[in-house]
This record gives C-alpha cells, structure tokens and sequence, in this order.
C-alpha cells in the first residue's frame, strides 16, 4: 500500500490486507476485520477525531469509500476522484475535510466534507 501507519482511535491500528481492512488493537491484542468489494484496496487513512475511515480501490477509475467507525457502518462513496490510482487519501487534522490526490494523467485534488461527502 505504501501508506504511513495509520491509527484508528488511541489503542487501534488499520491494516490493509488486500482487498479487506484489518483493525487491529494494541493492547488487548484483538483483531477485527472489514471485508469490502474492491478488487484491491490502493490507500487508507482515518480521522481519530471524527471516527471515521476511507480508503480507496486500486485500479482505473476507483471509487474512494468512507465508514464511520464501531460500528463499521458506510457512510457515502466517491466517484470519479481520478481515472488511475490515487497518490494520496487523507482527512485534515479536525477531521472536517477529506483530501484526495490524483497524479496520474494530470495533478488533482479532490476536497470534500468528510460527514457529508459533497465537494468543497
């Protein structure tokens, strides 16, 4: 994935196993899985703040999906952030926006809400 440790909450750390997420907790050592529909899955991040968490499937045209976390529920999904795989995928430190990153044919960003997933 080549993407920075990334923490859920205080204790969590999200893992991306292929196509599924893996959450696991430091301390009591647990895992708990989130299977998705990608083929694979190119980047992820979380908002501790906001408890959230988005990741984005690898390939043509990928789609960027955004769960609140415990309970894993989808909240909305963003299409057409790029036509290739995504460079970056990233909230801003209040967890207010969601930050995504095309460097594939043309250099793009995409911002939006990251409650609601409208474009800003």
């Amino acid at each position: 994935m080549g993407a920075p440790l990334v923490f859920v909450d205080k204790n969590t750390v999200l893992l991306v196993c292929g196509s599924n997420l893996c959450f696991w907790d430091t301390g009591s050592g647990e895992h708990e899985w989130l299977a998705t529909s990608c083929a694979a899955i190119a980047r992820a991040c979380a908002s501790p703040v906001k408890n959230l968490v988005a990741f984005a499937e690898g390939g043509t045209d990928p789609r960027v999906y955004v769960y609140s976390a415990r309970p894993w529920k989808k909240q909305y999904e963003l299409p057409g952030t790029t036509d290739l795989d995504l460079a970056d995928l990233q909230f801003n430190y209040s967890g207010s926006r969601l930050y995504a990153l095309a460097k594939a044919a043309k250099d793009r960003i995409t911002v939006c809400s990251s409650l609601s997933g409208q474009a800003l």
